[in-house]
């Protein structure tokens, strides 16, 4: 009886010794599967997010609102592009801008090939009612660094014609002291600042409405005709001061001026996707239009070569 017992236990211990040793085995198996598993994953979202990113530098250069699809490395990737802010009365700039630099603010369309163009199906400004049409810049968070402004408008003197350039400038500074010694005009404190600017809804601490051509107090002086005819503004070039390293965000809407009282696209918004087995990965950026370097708003160009400021 006894050799029955000891008999029977020493099968139960082998027993639950090959129970353990199987145990450890399936959990050694499940795992290398599991990490297998990871590292894969890990690799085609790699692979997806590199797809993506080449998508956008494929497409960076080309001014184009069409994605065109292709495969790199066995990876698809898709896309599309579209303007930002086009046709629309109220735009945020997507960047801060430290003391010194300066953002361009579109009234004409860019063609495929980057060039200004007023041509069928793009977006320009053109007013109906000169007398009514303004521009109200707004700058500055509540609480941040109180920065003054200045707001230059290019135009063609002869609309559609580039060889005749000119430039309309407004500066404007709520500090009293500082406007005593750069000659500034005032912000319209009495107004507030901005509410709700954009798609976006966002507020301003300061805020100036210029009338476009000489009709009120708050002017650029631009001539009608310019103001009225797609072709006429063409951008505006904003800047700040005394901010120092500070960023500054801005916003610009055009509050009146009926008829074709629009911004054209300030930039292309480009979506890109790479799918590669069941990773997708997307990359989206704001491409801006390139402009020119800020030492051209001061400088004088002679065909010689020469510069002076």
């Amino acid at each position: 009886m006894k050799r029955k017992q000891v008999s029977g236990q020493a099968i139960l211990l082998v027993v639950l010794t090959l129970a353990v040793v199987l145990t450890l085995i399936l959990s050694v198996v499940s795992r290398s599967i599991t990490d297998v598993k990871v590292t894969s994953v890990e690799e085609e979202s790699v692979r997806a997010f590199s797809a993506a990113e080449a998508g956008i530098e494929r497409h960076l250069t080309d001014y184009s609102y069409t994605f065109s699809p292709f495969t790199i490395n066995d990876v698809e990737v898709t896309g599309n592009i579209t303007p930002k802010y086009e046709n629309q009365s109220e735009m945020n700039y997507p960047e801060k801008l430290k003391e010194g630099e300066v953002a361009t603010v579109w009234f004409v369309d860019h063609d495929d090939n980057g060039n200004l163009t007023c041509g069928a199906g793009s977006t320009c400004y053109a007013a109906s009612n000169a007398n009514n049409a303004n521009l109200r810049l707004c700058w500055g968070e509540t609480g941040g660094i109180d920065a003054a402004a200045e707001i230059s408008i290019y135009y063609a003197f002869t609309p559609g014609n580039y060889s005749d350039i000119r430039v309309a400038r407004y500066a404007v500074d709520s500090s009293a002291g500082r406007r005593a010694i750069n000659n500034f005009k005032p912000n319209q404190r009495g107004l507030g600042g901005c509410t709700s600017v954009g798609s976006e809804g966002i507020g301003y601490r300061r805020r100036v409405t210029i009338d476009l051509d000489d009709s009120g107090s708050e002017r650029f002086n631009i001539p009608d005709n310019v103001i009225r005819s797609p072709n006429g503004l063409l951008f505006a070039r904003i800047r700040f001061f005394y901010n120092g390293s500070v960023g500054v965000p801005f916003g610009v809407t055009l509050p009146s001026g009926g008829g074709n009282n629009v911004f054209a696209s300030q930039a292309r918004l480009i979506q890109s996707s790479g799918k590669f087995g069941e990773a997708e990965r997307k990359v989206e950026i704001t491409a801006l239009y390139p402009d020119l370097p800020p030492i051209f708003d001061y400088s004088l160009f002679a065909l010689g070569g020469g510069v002076s400021q």
